[in-house]
């Protein structure tokens, strides 16, 4: 249950500092990717000894390939994400309903969906190698990585997909109306089929190296 709670509050304060940071004047858009990278640093170095602080279904795909998860937490984990997400969503919403953001209208929806996959294959690799392989278990930079990895994605593909690189941080999106994904369904896919292809390509690579788990 601990795990599953910390997959909860992990996801949630992810999603309510998005929100708070789409939403805020106070910090300059340059910054904005860098100050959720940075809660998300401290949320992963929270949470990673009890519940390996995924926050993300995708990434829960990459462990799933690694054969890092028991079957029974599968579920569960990803409901407690789901969940965490959407509420800390609307929340934030209703909090900061009086501020001056404006909804993020996709573009182009091949290109969003490209972005999505793209970013979302990126992280989930970086969680792999930083907190999968044996030969990086227990290093104390797993955190740093990752969520700089969140940042240089939102950076990269932000503006062309809204950088949500992750299911859950999508249906926060699309509940709120933050990010106009016309097609949800699609998006959520992209980023599972992105995070389970990022961990066969890392059994794959790893299995040739003599380190496959």
């Amino acid at each position: 249950m601990k795990k599953y709670i910390t997959e909860f509050l992990g996801t949630f304060f992810l999603m309510f500092t998005i929100v708070w940071v789409v939403h805020s004047e106070l910090i300059p858009q340059i910054w904005k990717p860098t100050t959720i990278g940075l809660v998300l640093m401290v949320l992963i170095y929270v949470g990673g000894p009890i519940s390996k602080a995924h926050y993300n279904p995708a990434a829960t795909i990459g462990f799933i390939t690694r054969r890092q998860m028991d079957s029974r937490d599968i579920l569960p984990y990803f409901m407690a994400e789901l969940l965490g997400a959407f509420l800390a969503a609307v929340i934030g919403a209703a909090l900061f309903a009086n501020s001056a953001a404006t909804p993020f209208v996709v573009p182009d929806l091949s290109m969003a969906l490209i972005a999505e996959f793209l970013g979302t294959f990126v992280i989930v690799s970086v969680i792999m190698y930083v907190a999968t392989l044996k030969k990086t278990i227990g290093n104390k930079y797993y955190g740093f990585a990752i969520a700089l990895a969140v940042v240089l994605m939102i950076h990269a593909f932000g503006h062309l997909s809204g950088g949500a690189f992750n299911p859950a941080v999508a249906l926060g999106f699309v509940s709120t109306s933050m990010v106009d994904f016309k097609l949800f369904a699609l998006v959520v896919a992209v980023c599972m089929l992105s995070g389970w292809l990022s961990g066969m390509l890392f059994n794959a690579l790893e299995a040739k190296l003599g380190d496959s788990k």
